[in-house]
C-alpha cells in the first residue's frame, strides 16, 4: 500500500493507479534498507520519493466472527489492527454494532489499522445496525453488507435442483428463494422449498444444500447456472447511521440493494479514496449520503 508522508492514502488513483502495489521480489540490502521489484502487473505511477510503503499479508479470517447466532451485540469494543477483517457475522439475526473503533493507536505510525473490512455482516436476517462507529486506515471497505447466493448445477427432476456448495448460503423448508440468471436477470417468482438435503448435520435449522426441492416445478422457469438467493437470509435490511470512517482503500460503504427492502444509511462523517455512492455536502469533510435510503 502506497501512503503520503503523513500516512494518509493518496488521492488521484486516475493519475497515481491504485494505492496497492505488487512486489515479485523484496531483498535486504542492510540496516533498514530494502529493494523492491515491482510484479509485472504493477506500474511506478504513485510511487515517489518521501511516500511511505506498508508490506501486508492478508487472511480471509476475522478478529471476532459469529455465524448462525441470535441478536450478536458488539458494544465499545476497540480493534487496533487485523491481518484480515475486524469483525465477521454470517447467518446472524439482528445483529449491532455500536461505539466500535477500528483505528490505529493514537499517536502511532501504524499506517493501516486491519487490512481487510472492518464489519462484514453475510447472509443475515432482520435488521442489521451499525451505529457511532468510528473506522480509520483500512485496507478494505469499512462496511460490507452482502447477499452470498448458490449456482445450479443440474436438474435432478422438474422440483429439485442440484446446487453448488456456497458458504454461508443456508435454506430450511418453507423459504422463498429469488433467482437470477448468469446475466443478473430476475427470474420469476419461485414456488416454496419443500425439502433440503445436505451433506451432514449443520448448526441451527438451515442447512447448506446439495439439492433443492420445490413445492412445485421448477424445470420452466429455472436454468443450469442460474443464481438462487434466499429471501430469509439476504441481509437487504440494515442501518448504518452516525458513524465517521476515513482514510480507507477501498468503499467506506459496501452494500446490497435489492429490490423490496428496508435501508437507512445516514450521517456518515468521512475521508475517502474511493466511495461508491452519491452524496450531498454538510460540511468540511462531512457527508450525508442520500442514496440507497
Amino acid at each position: 500500500m502506497v501512503h503520503e508522508p503523513d500516512g494518509q492514502f493518496f488521492s488521484g488513483v486516475r493519475a497515481n493507479g491504485p494505492p496497492e502495489k505488487y512486489f515479485s521480489d523484496i531483498k535486504h540490502t542492510g540496516g533498514r534498507a530494502y529493494r523492491f521489484s515491482l510484479d509485472s502487473n504493477s506500474n511506478f505511477r504513485g510511487l515517489a520519493e518521501g511516500r511511505r510503503l506498508t508490506v501486508v499479508a492478508r487472511n480471509n479470517g476475522a478478529v471476532l466472527s459469529m455465524y448462525k447466532t441470535e441478536n450478536p451485540n458488539f458494544e465499545n469494543v476497540t480493534i487496533r489492527t487485523a491481518s484480515g477483517a475486524d469483525f465477521s457475522v454470517q447467518v446472524c439475526e439482528s445483529p449491532t454494532f455500536r461505539d466500535c473503533t477500528v483505528a490505529p493507536p493514537p499517536n502511532s505510525d501504524r499506517q493501516l489499522s486491519s487490512v481487510a473490512d472492518g464489519i462484514r455482516i453475510t447472509n443475515c436476517l432482520e435488521r442489521s445496525t451499525v451505529e457511532n462507529c468510528y473506522h480509520d486506515s483500512l485496507g478494505d471497505d469499512s462496511v460490507a453488507v452482502d447477499n452470498r447466493m448458490t449456482t445450479i448445477r443440474r436438474f435432478q427432476d422438474d422440483r429439485t435442483v442440484e446446487v453448488k456448495e456456497i458458504h454461508p448460503f443456508v435454506v430450511k423448508a418453507g423459504d422463498s428463494l429469488e433467482a437470477l440468471s448468469p446475466t443478473g436477470v430476475r427470474k420469476t417468482d419461485l414456488p416454496p422449498v419443500e425439502s433440503v438435503q445436505g451433506p451432514s448435520a449443520s448448526v441451527g435449522d438451515r442447512v447448506k444444500p446439495i439439492t433443492i426441492t420445490f413445492e412445485e416445478p421448477v424445470r420452466e422457469a429455472l436454468a443450469e447456472g442460474d443464481f438462487l438467493g434466499n429471501t430469509a437470509t439476504n441481509s437487504e435490511n440494515y442501518t448504518i447511521r452516525n458513524n465517521e470512517f476515513r482514510n480507507h482503500r477501498a468503499n467506506l460503504i459496501r452494500a446490497v440493494l435489492v429490490a423490496v427492502s428496508s435501508r437507512t444509511i445516514s450521517s456518515l462523517a468521512h475521508i475517502s479514496v474511493r466511495s461508491n455512492y452519491i452524496a450531498e455536502p454538510l460540511g468540511t469533510g462531512r457527508q450525508r449520503v442520500v442514496s440507497g435510503t
